[in-house]
């Protein structure tokens, strides 16, 4: 079983996850659970326990990376030594470092292998992982970028029903949701019992909504918090939870209030970390590895090496 990102869990579910532990010598199960440095995992030391530090992948490791997305083994050396600068060991950075430059066409197929469209010196990449999600967001078409936005503000998962009840697009947003998983901003989540998307990574999600004006963003949740109300009006008790938090951010203090006053049907759903089998398909590709659990530049913020927990 694989629980990630403990470094957001809720208290429940870090209760029940203690629970599960103690009886992990008695099953035959292996136990994997990833979180950032700084977390405290309230397990202890145990003989069935061991502790992972994740380090930064090596220079020549982040190049074989970026030569399997681009599908050679020839990359010219200016090339190779500009990722490896920027990247500094961090698989995520270095997969949305290839990316940007592919869309903005600073690299281009010469034959069998890729070649640099312009001299080194002119090639911009920035040196923040958001400021790379940024400028592939804004490289985007006008109204792929505005329906990233929405969806942003919806949430990191958000249904095509919902999308489509707050989109101006009409019949465009299942290709303009297709554009965005063309460029792997989105995945499609789950099929049934409605279509939803997730963003590729927390990341992808909050650069796309710190792209939005504040007043912008109320309007939004204020609309997501109308049109929830009426897409789920026969199960409005179980969407509470989500309401007080659109109306609570677009500043409707009297929906807001009135729905916190409610009385609980059920206990709140944890979040995180999500929880799944390791047999279980999902529909969407990841990279081998979180660049969460790399160190690598973040605005001012430096993420140090993730640590992994496994009981077996």
């Amino acid at each position: 079983m694989v629980y990630e990102d403990l470094h957001w869990i809720d208290q429940a579910t870090e209760e029940y996850l203690l629970h599960f532990a103690d009886s992990i010598p008695a099953s035959r199960v292996l136990h994997v659970l990833s979180y950032r440095t700084g977390y405290s995992h309230p397990f202890g030391e145990r003989t069935y326990h061991t502790r992972l530090a994740l380090t930064a992948l090596p220079s020549q490791a982040s190049v074989r990376m970026a030569e399997a997305m681009l599908a050679t083994s020839d990359l010219p050396e200016e090339l190779t030594a500009l990722i490896v600068r920027k990247a500094e060991g961090n698989p995520f950075f270095v997969e949305e470092v290839v990316k940007s430059l592919q869309e903005a066409e600073a690299i281009r197929l010469a034959g069998d292998r890729y070649v640099l469209a312009r001299p080194v010196h002119e090639i911009l990449v920035p040196d923040t992982i958001q400021d790379v999600l940024m400028a592939r967001v804004d490289r985007l078409p006008e109204a792929a970028k505005r329906t990233l936005q929405m969806a942003s503000v919806i949430g990191r998962d958000f249904s095509r029903r919902l999308l489509d009840r707050l989109s101006d697009a009409g019949e465009r947003t299942e290709n303009l949701l297709g554009q965005l998983k063309a460029v792997e901003l989105i995945y499609e989540k789950v099929v049934l019992p409605e279509l939803s998307y997730t963003f590729k990574h927390a990341l992808t999600h909050e650069v796309a909504y710190g792209s939005l004006l504040i007043q912008r963003r109320k309007e939004l949740h204020g609309k997501i918090g109308l049109a929830i109300e009426e897409l789920y009006g026969d199960r409005l008790t179980e969407q509470y939870e989500i309401l007080a938090y659109h109306f609570e951010k677009s500043e409707a203090w009297r929906r807001r209030s009135s729905i916190s006053s409610r009385p609980p049907t059920r206990p709140p759903r944890p979040s995180r970390p999500a929880r799944r089998s390791l047999s279980t398909s999902r529909p969407k590709r990841r990279p081998l590895v979180s660049a969460t659990m790399f160190p690598a530049r973040l605005g001012s913020e430096s993420i140090r090496p993730s640590p992994t927990s496994i009981f077996s």
